[in-house]
């Protein structure tokens, strides 16, 4: 049990080194070489992009995107004009519900995530 904490961390940064890629070429691919400003920049509240830089290159753009940010843009911004096209609701729902526990992750204080009421 108090090693959850730490599998589900590891889990999230397996995820994100394939769904931020894929997100950015899916972005890319739907929106053109403007992707990072009309995709990620101009969509993402203050509070989800002030850690995010305006520019530079492929790489750190997609290196720059959290977990947080990447299920965002994929489940609730961006999945009716993007990803719908490709993946079923199925991969929807479980990014939804991925969303929360890495919430609930995120804010567990001092509780294990076995315990927690995740």
């Amino acid at each position: 049990m108090a090693n959850n904490h730490l599998q589900v961390s590891q889990g999230f940064r397996i995820l994100l080194g394939g769904l931020a890629p894929y997100i950015a070429r899916e972005l890319g691919n739907e929106l053109g070489n403007n992707w990072w400003t009309d995709g990620v920049m101009d969509v993402l509240y203050d509070d989800q992009k002030r850690d995010l830089p305006d520019s530079g290159d492929w790489a750190k753009l997609v290196d720059s995107l959290d977990i947080l940010n990447c299920l965002t843009l994929f489940a609730d911004v961006h999945w009716q004009r993007v990803f719908r096209k490709k993946l079923s609701i199925d991969h929807r729902t479980w990014a939804i519900e991925l969303k929360g526990v890495r919430n609930k992750l995120a804010h567990l204080g001092g509780e294990e995530i076995g315990r927690a009421h995740v």
